[in-house]
């Protein structure tokens, strides 16, 4: 494997020594691309899961072998947060005493069902639907390996990753194109609950479709910055990431996703903003960076303007004419909200939506479909795992402010880069959650625990093996000196 510095170059030794395959970013790459092809439902009924969590097992089981002390402290809340949430999963599931889970709130109708059918004193768990509990409790493997093995990646390797990410973008566009194409063929969707007529690629769900591809615009902001600093290939390597950049944009307005544009306006900022991060004080370099930014803008609007007058823009007009008393999702909000009390202080258990919902269900809301999340994961982890759910979104946020506290003291312009794309990533996931579910698709949570492991990497990185060409080593003497 050759590569040095943009998206070619030639190695010298320490290149060369640097960019060798370890097994540890072999299992993060092929289990990513895996998940690629195969982790695109968030439903626990899919044919690929027989696949995937089996592979994803022995990836973690891999890790956890290798893992070591050292690995551990350096990330050590990226190690904290998995093992309070997998703890969070495992506590609901031991059986108790009835004189203890009697006492959770919610549970009275537990406790008539065993009076009536002769089970009273059985010992019961937290989860009031466990068989749930344990599909979430395995959908976890899923990035947990590749956060144990990804916490021994180089920062070279990271950047490898962001290219599968990047060809698992492409491919989903085409899939998409040929879902366009073929009519809605049933044939052409991979998952037996996918939104058919729509073009959602290698996802079943067209939102979660527009979230990864807006989650990709910072991914390509890195590389832009990469390749603009590289004389030798910048402009067949800028042409390409401005036609990307632009299929992208399209997409999302098509695809009639309004949280997949809000996500892609972020996503379009971030990638405008990371063209003045390295600070390149080279003349011909800041009206690069200027005549970049006014293309992406101006193609933009044309685009989004273009969509408006010709009327094509789903996700535009969406906006425009959004009714929230006819959307599911607004309507059984405020029952949870309300239900939220009534199970405190341990929720339902984590993954239990869906069942115990139909017992708060109300009759105005009925309908030939049922409701599998609350589209709201912020409020679905505080209905479903209680305070200690809640404690662990309110540690979260804190994590990402304090990081991206930090990423103001970096002067390192490829560590901050790779560092930047990823809060911006996760915020985009936070984002996306206020309105559906989208960490709870494999692909996206391993895009997820990536972004966590790009910005833990780059926040640590002592020198510029994140960065930039070996032949634009000034702009880190540029950020020290400012």
């Amino acid at each position: 494997m050759r590569y040095r510095g943009g998206l070619r170059g030639r190695p010298d030794g320490a290149a060369a020594r640097a960019f060798r395959w370890s097994p540890a970013f072999i299992n993060v790459a092929g289990l990513s691309a895996l998940v690629l092809l195969t982790g695109g439902s968030s439903r626990p009924d899919v044919w690929s899961l027989l696949i995937l969590r089996p592979a994803a097992v022995l990836s973690l089981g891999y890790g956890l072998w290798a893992l070591t002390w050292t690995d551990i402290n350096r990330h050590r809340f990226l190690f904290s947060m998995a093992a309070a949430i997998m703890a969070l999963v495992v506590i609901s599931l031991i059986p108790l005493p009835p004189a203890l889970w009697t006492s959770f709130g919610g549970r009275d109708i537990i406790v008539a069902i065993d009076a009536a059918t002769g089970l009273r004193g059985t010992w019961r768990p937290i989860s009031m639907a466990p068989e749930l509990t344990w599909n979430a409790m395995f959908s976890l493997a899923v990035p947990l390996a590749i956060l144990i093995n990804g916490v021994r990646l180089t920062n070279a390797e990271h950047r490898l990753t962001m290219l599968v990410m990047l060809a698992g973008g492409v491919l989903t566009m085409i899939a998409a194109l040929g879902q366009i194409a073929g009519g809605g063929d049933p044939w052409l969707y991979p998952y037996l609950h996918s939104s058919f007529g729509e073009p959602s690629g290698l996802f079943s769900n067209r939102n979660h479709e527009a979230l990864f591809l807006a989650a990709l615009l910072p991914v390509i902001g890195v590389f832009f910055v990469r390749t603009g600093a590289d004389g030798r290939s910048a402009k067949p390597a800028m042409f390409l990431i401005a036609v990307g950049t632009l299929v992208i944009v399209a997409f999302l307005l098509v695809l009639g996703s309004r949280a997949g544009l809000v996500a892609g306006a972020v996503g379009l900022l971030a990638l405008t903003l990371s063209a003045f991060v390295a600070r390149d004080r080279r003349a011909s370099a800041k009206r690069t960076r200027w005549l970049m930014a006014a293309f992406g803008f101006a193609s933009v609007a044309a685009i989004l303007g273009a969509g408006i007058m010709l009327g094509n823009a789903r996700s535009v007009q969406r906006f425009m004419t959004d009714d929230r008393r006819e959307e599911l999702r607004y309507q059984i909000w405020p029952v949870i909200a309300d239900a939220v009390p009534s199970y405190m202080p341990f929720g339902t258990g984590i993954g239990t939506y869906e069942r115990v919902f139909r017992i708060i269900e109300p009759n105005a809301i009925l309908r030939p479909t049922y409701s599998n999340h609350a589209h709201n994961d912020w409020l679905e982890v505080a209905y479903t795992g209680g305070v200690p759910g809640i404690v662990l979104m309110i540690v979260a946020v804190v994590g990402f402010a304090v990081a991206a506290w930090r990423l103001r003291r970096v002067r390192i312009a490829g560590a901050r880069l790779m560092a930047g794309a990823g809060l911006v990533i996760i915020f985009i996931a936070a984002i996306g959650s206020v309105i559906d579910y989208p960490l709870r698709t494999p692909i996206l949570s391993v895009l997820f625990t990536l972004s966590c492991l790009w910005v833990a990497s780059g926040l640590r990185a002592k020198h510029d093996e994140v960065g930039l060409p070996a032949g634009d080593q000034n702009m880190s003497q540029n950020w020290k000196r400012t």
